[in-house]
Formats: structure tokens, sequence, C-alpha cells
């Protein structure tokens, strides 16, 4: 069942007008649905357009109101009006604390019947902007004469309501009369006292940001499947989607490229530094280059022409030979052969032990001469190790 409720003529456009009302069904062609759309057996209230001339259809669009998936529901268009700026209003109730559908969400009601407002594009067909407005009570738009265009192409509706729309009061079976301005740009209009303001609305599901809603729900002519500018809209936001994610995937991928190379780069530049900074200190000359580093008072000289240190600079005493007769480390002097010792008769020059006109003992003598060639031959190697020219 198809029902219109009013007319009117547009401005703009003096070869077409506007016919308002409500079905139960779609009107003679394919439904482009928001992305939820009422349950079976709701009432929808529509708007088309039509050319005077030919009184052939140039569009109409169809809205709907949810309050649930099982709860039917009844919203109907009841006037219209046009401005000279390219834009028409819709206006309607819609019963029962339903509310009218806006891509994946809905207008919030706060109870009984509440009336409505849609701003649409008369070139486009395009809904800008949906505005409900009610109260606990039961809200009306007039019977006629329910909604102008002021001087600024702006709405302005008139109605009634038995509840507290801008005026404290209880819920009763008399009714106070208002006006409501509604802006052309958002729909804008003046938050009501019992918690109305524009653009209140609830998700009844969740889109993912990157997946766009139709803005209405259109009828078109039977002879075209889809108009020109919905057509495949849902691919279409697909690969969008798609092609801004991959743009994002390779933003990301060259972002971590320049920062690893800009680490590789400062790694080098590091890496260079610390060779400029050795190759100035061996210009300048370092420690053991052409110098010579006494250190304390009994200790070893060290020499930078890479020569051993003479014997006699040794830092030992007798003593140091005979404690360490028993070391078992090889000198780089073992393989010097030792010398030949002759006897000869004691006489009153020969060595003697401390403390004693006793001679020392040969195989004494040999072990302090084996002593000293060790240790000298220990002292040369701590020389090799120790010198940083070896």
């Amino acid at each position: 069942m198809d029902i219109v409720t009013n007319i009117c003529d547009d401005p703009h456009d003096k070869d077409a007008f506007y016919i308002v009302g409500a079905t139960y069904g779609n009107i003679g062609g394919h439904l482009v649905e928001d992305i939820v759309s009422p349950p079976e057996g709701s009432m929808y209230p529509f708007i088309r357009k039509i050319q005077s001339s030919s009184l052939t259809t140039e569009w109409t669009v169809q809205l709907g109101a949810y309050i649930d998936n099982s709860t039917a529901t009844i919203a109907e268009a009841l006037g219209c009006a046009a401005n000279e700026r390219g834009s028409v209003y819709v206006i309607g109730q819609v019963e029962g604390g339903a509310g009218m559908i806006e891509r994946s969400k809905r207008q919030q009601s706060e109870g009984g019947r509440d009336i409505w407002i849609a701003r649409i594009d008369t070139m486009t067909s395009e809904r800008v902007w949906i505005q409900q407005v009610g109260t606990k009570g039961d809200d009306h738009v007039a019977r006629s004469g329910l909604v102008v265009v002021d001087s600024d192409g702006n709405a302005v509706v008139y109605g009634n309501t038995n509840g507290n729309l801008y005026r404290e009061r209880d819920i009763s079976t008399s009714h106070d009369l208002f006006v409501i301005h509604f802006d052309e740009d958002d729909g804008y209009f003046e938050p009501t006292i019992s918690g109305d303001v524009p653009g209140m609305t609830v998700h009844i599901v969740e889109v993912p940001e990157d997946e766009e809603a139709v803005d209405e729900v259109i009828i078109v002519p039977d002879d075209q499947e889809f108009l020109p500018e919905e057509e495949d809209v849902w691919e279409e936001a697909e690969a969008e989607a798609e092609t801004e994610a991959e743009a994002e995937a390779e933003a990301e991928a060259e972002a971590e490229a320049e920062a690893e190379a800009e680490a590789e780069a400062e790694a080098e530049a590091e890496e260079e530094a610390w060779y400029e900074a050795q190759e100035e200190e061996e210009e300048e000359g370092s420690w053991y280059e052409g110098e010579e580093e006494e250190e304390e008072e009994g200790e070893l000289v060290v020499h930078a022409d890479d020569e051993y240190p003479p014997f006699d600079e040794l830092p030992m005493d007798e003593d140091d030979f005979y404690n360490d007769a028993d070391d078992d480390t090889e000198s780089p002097f073992q393989d010097i052969p030792e010398e030949e010792t002759i006897e000869e008769p004691a006489t009153e020059d020969q060595d003697t032990v401390e403390g004693s006109s006793e001679a020392v003992p040969e195989d004494l003598k040999a072990d302090k001469l084996a002593n000293q060639r060790m240790i000298y031959g220990l002292v040369a190697a701590l020389w090799r190790s120790y010198s940083p020219c070896t």
C-alpha cells in the first residue's frame, strides 16, 4: 500500500515538483539500502521528484525507522518545502519510540510519537542530514503549513506536543504549540529541555571506519538497476580501503628503511671518526714512540728502541737468584752451553760462603749461574710481552 500525503513545488526548478507519503513496500524499483533496514511489515516514508512537463520520476528517496530486529515500525512523510539553493526539506512523524535510520545508526527517541525532518539535495537526491525531535509524550507536526522556508533557506517547522518540549510541564491530554528552526547547513536546532540535541544518535551496528554506508534508501526506475552515483558502492569502498591500507604499509616500510639507513650512516660515521682519531694519534706520536718512561726507583726502565735492557739494570739482587732457583720456566737462553769450569786449587782469593772462611762449592756456583741465566730469560720474555713494539 502506498499513500501520498502532500505536494510542494521547487522554486529552483520550475519544471519539477515533489510528492511525499508512505509505503509498506518499495515504489516500483530496486531498493538501495542503509546498512540496516526496518523489519518486514514496516511503513517507510518517501519523497519523489517528478518532472512537470512529462510526469516522469527523476528520483525517489525512501527512508526508514528502527527499534529492534523484530519490531515493525511506522514512519511517514507528511510535508515538504524547497528553497532556491537546491535543498528540499521533507518532514514527518515516527511512532512508538522508533528512531529514524541514518547509515548504521538511528536517531534517539524519548518515547511516544516524535517528529523528524531531513534535508535532500534536489539535484543528486543525497540525504544531507536528518534530525528527530520529541518528548516522552506525543509530538505532532501541523496538519497544514507544517514546514516553510525562511529568507535564508532554513526550515521552520510548526506543530504541537503534550510533553515538555520547551516548557516544563507534565504529560497530559492538553497540547502546547511549538515552532522549531532548523539550520540548512547541518540541521542544528535549539536543544529541548527534555534532552533532545542535534545529531543525538545510537549505533544499531558497528561499522569499520574504512567502510562507507549508503546515505539513504533510494527507489530507482525499473529500467535502471542502480543510480550512477550509487553503483557498486560497497566494492568501491572496499577498493579504496585496500588502496589506503597498501599506501599506509608502503609509508611504514619507507619510514623503517629510512630509519635503518640513518642508523647505518651514524654507525659508519662513528667508526670513521674512531679510525681518524687513531690516525691522528699515530701522526702525533704515542707513548711508546720516541719516548722513554721512567718508573719509580727500583722498577724496570722501558726503552723505546725495542732493545732489551742490560743485565745490570735488572731489578734483582743475590737473594732473588737463590729464591727462584727451582723455577722451571724455560729461558730463551736455555740453549746457551754452559762454560767449562777448570778446577784449580783453592786459594785465599776464591769465593767463600758468607760468614765463613770455607770456599764456595763448585755445584753452588753452577746453580747460581744457571739461575742467573734463567732469570735473564724470564725478564727477556717479560720484556717482549710488555713492549707494544713486539
